[in-house]
């Protein structure tokens, strides 16, 4: 997706024409002039660029408030750290260079998809697990696939993902329950509401809203989550 920009140039006393300023379409050459100075004003494509962004958690007076959203074991948690992987020994890779302990996503422009940001061949999509009774598979988690492979742990919603106007993400425009993963304090999974509510939210799920934390255009990327 491109955007549209202005340029201007300086119009000789000749050249100049009263008009008003008209933005063109893409890659058109045509100029007019604003007839309120002695410029000359020409349409330029600008281009948009895909959202990057780091996850906080907004619950209040809760033990996941403020907690980062954090890939790890092919899924997502609160108060559980990130988990990434670059492979040692790699003629020309340097694992230095790379995101070892921040989890970052990354969205296109009008895109429902999700995806982590990475380097490794292929991306890492992020995904909700529709749920399978046969296989046990429940609905509603929030993770994400291997590296170099498409494969999930079952049948899996891509699309749905957009980021709401107070700047929290959701998915099929609801946000999220933290449920514990144990009873030790070991972290929290992340669910869709949309997809889990009145079904399978069970007692300790807290309820939260994911905040969006757009990060520069220079971020440094993991090689890939695990």
């Amino acid at each position: 997706m491109a955007g549209c920009g202005v340029v201007q140039y300086i119009a000789t006393d000749e050249a100049q024409t009263k008009g008003s300023c008209t933005i063109f379409p893409k890659n058109a050459t045509e100029t007019i002039k604003d007839g309120s100075s002695d410029s000359w004003t020409l349409a330029v494509p600008i281009e948009k660029k895909p959202k990057v962004f780091g996850g906080i958690a907004l619950r209040s007076a809760s033990p996941i408030h403020f907690a980062s959203v954090n890939a790890a074991e092919l899924q997502f948690f609160l108060n559980k750290n990130t988990s990434t992987y670059c492979p040692s020994g790699v003629e020309g890779l340097d694992c230095s260079t790379f995101n070892s302990n921040q989890t970052i996503f990354t969205q296109g422009l009008d895109s429902t998809t999700l995806s982590l940001d990475v380097t490794v061949p292929g991306g890492q999509q992020v995904y909700i697990t529709k749920g399978d009774e046969k296989t046990g598979q429940l609905a509603g988690e929030l993770k994400f696939t291997q590296a170099h492979s498409a494969s999930t742990s079952g049948p899996a919603l891509y699309e749905g993902f957009t980021i709401s106007e107070a700047g929290n993400l959701q998915f099929e425009n609801k946000d999220w329950f933290a449920c514990p993963i144990d009873d030790f304090n070991s972290g929290y999974g992340v669910w869709s509401v949309a997809r889990l509510e009145g079904s399978h939210a069970g007692e300790g799920c807290l309820g939260f809203s994911f905040r969006v934390a757009e990060l520069g255009e220079n971020v440094t990327t993991a090689w890939q989550y695990n």
